[in-house]
């Protein structure tokens, strides 16, 4: 299975028409090009039976395309893939592999490989089953766990946008699998001044919401309900209740322009939905909740040695939040942190330091959390830092290619405290950073660009390297700059992080 980035990879090179180069490539998905160069390896010795070309051209770059077969269309792998799904899962058809092989015109071992990727996650839930059999395949199981498996899927779309996306690029990319009336309806909601709950929550949370409702409104449009739940469950998840009219309004409001009818379980699903996705007042009585957080910022605090014990902006935000976080992940729903990447990259130590104590959080909500709920948690952890200005900002301008990210990281971060923020960047990269932005520059190449404190290197960072490091670390960690232009509101607003 090919990684996210590769994927990302294979779509810019299939909707080029030029040749680009790696570190452009580089660039955009934030790596090195030597990591662009080993994806690229790995992307032609996974479709070397599928017909998929890198061709590279020195002094020119490279391009990407698929092999066009005897009817002259493109075998592309994701566009065959949704083609399958939408058929299988979002209009319940049943079709043969003869049936698929002649609409897409690929072969039958290419439906074959897709429809294992598509049963991969298929099998994450507990009763659906991809049946195969002489009537041909379809997919059983039942209506809820057939929308969460659709808005699953729709997840692929949300990872494949880009930060500075919309909800309407992301409306647009939906019609692919959706119809595109629905779509649009769908999004006047979101638009619909008499609604404007919609749009106070953080975009990818929006994008989450506005996945769920298009998903219940195509299976509504199809007579496909949710399975009636018992008056006593629906009446133990408040939560969920205190959502209810606000999502009947919103299925009342589609339904002055569409035709479907919808049941108290499909208004049920919606509000369950809702408040996951941060959509609604959380839990603010006096609980469990308040003991957790706490002993979570005492830890941190321990770790970090840095006392966030008093911070009660830290103390609401983090409650907020992991009301929602919990109630997600105890009903299966599933939100995707469009920014982990970065999170990893940059602020990697509290990331792994919220893995480590999040055990407290484990042992009393008895909840399994993952790398994205981490991601968030970590957002929360590194804007109190931020707010206190305690972490520097580290930037090593290097040439391009000559050495790994990897190298340069591993040996500088010996000299770096863990919690300040190291960042490689080339020169094209340097070009476009505010040098406000910086509080110690470490540079392996001649730089025309003034800064102070600038500290030059050899390109491998040899020992002696390391030692005059060390001795102008030692004066920044003096100093005390403003980082409140600098910090992760780069990709995200605090508002949005704390009281959405």
């Amino acid at each position: 299975m090919l990684t996210k980035r590769q994927r990302k990879i294979m779509q810019m090179l299939s909707n080029e028409k030029e040749f680009i180069t790696v570190s452009y490539i580089a660039e955009r998905l934030n790596v090195s090009s030597r990591t662009i160069y080993y994806d690229l390896d790995t992307i032609e010795n996974h479709y070397e039976q599928h017909q998929f070309v890198i061709e590279r051209t020195p002094g020119y770059g490279i391009k990407g395309y698929w092999l066009v077969n005897d009817t002259g269309t493109h075998e592309n792998k994701y566009s065959i893939r949704d083609a399958i799904f939408k058929m299988i899962v979002i209009d319940s058809e049943t079709v043969s592999f003869e049936q698929l092989s002649q609409k897409l015109f690929v072969s039958k071992s290419s439906i074959r490989d897709v429809l294992h990727d598509i049963e991969l996650d298929i099998n994450k839930f507990s009763d659906l089953r991809l049946i195969q059999d002489h009537e041909g395949t379809r997919l059983k199981g039942p209506e809820n766990q057939i929308q969460d498996l659709m808005v699953l899927y729709n997840n692929y779309l949300i990872e494949n946008l880009e930060g500075s996306a919309t909800l309407d690029l992301f409306a647009k990319n939906m019609k692919t699998l959706y119809d595109s009336e629905i779509v649009e309806v769908v999004l006047a909601v979101f638009r619909n001044t008499d609604l404007p709950q919609l749009t106070m929550v953080a975009p990818y949370y929006q994008y989450n919401i506005f996945s769920v409702i298009v998903v219940l409104i195509s299976r509504l449009s199809q007579r496909k309900y949710n399975e009636a739940l018992k008056p006593e469950i629906m009446g133990k998840d408040v939560f969920a209740v205190n959502n209810y009219a606000i999502s009947e309004d919103i299925l009342l409001t589609i339904k002055q322009t569409l035709d479907f009818d919808y049941t108290q379980a499909d208004v049920f699903k919606l509000s369950k939905y809702l408040y996951g996705n941060k959509f609604g007042a959380s839990d603010t009585s006096k609980s469990k909740n308040d003991k957790a957080v706490q002993d979570l910022i005492q830890r941190m605090s321990q770790a970090i040695n840095e006392d966030l014990t008093d911070d009660a902006q830290l103390f609401q935000s983090l409650k907020h939040h992991i009301s929602h976080m919990n109630y997600r992940l105890e009903n299966k729903i599933v939100v995707k942190n469009p920014i982990l990447t970065h999170i990893i990259k940059d602020f990697r130590l509290m990331y792994d330091l919220v893995w480590l104590m999040l055990n407290a959080i484990q042992e009393v909500f008895d909840i399994k959390y993952n790398e994205d709920e981490v991601g968030f948690l970590a957002l929360h952890f590194q804007s109190a830092l931020d707010r206190r200005n305690k972490s520097r900002y580290v930037y090593v301008l290097t040439q391009d290619n000559f050495v790994s990210e990897a190298f340069l990281l591993n040996r500088i971060r010996t000299i770096i405290s863990p919690l300040d923020i190291l960042k490689v960047v080339d020169v094209n990269q340097f070009k476009d950073i505010n040098t406000q932005q910086i509080d110690f520059l470490i540079s392996t190449i001649p730089t025309t660009r003034n800064f102070d404190p600038t500290i030059y290197v050899t390109p491998l960072i040899t020992d002696d390297d390391l030692q005059l490091i060390s001795q102008a670390y030692s004066k920044v960690l003096t100093q005390t700059q403003d980082h409140s232009s600098v910090s992760f509101s780069n990709f995200v607003t605090y508002d949005s992080i704390y009281f959405n």
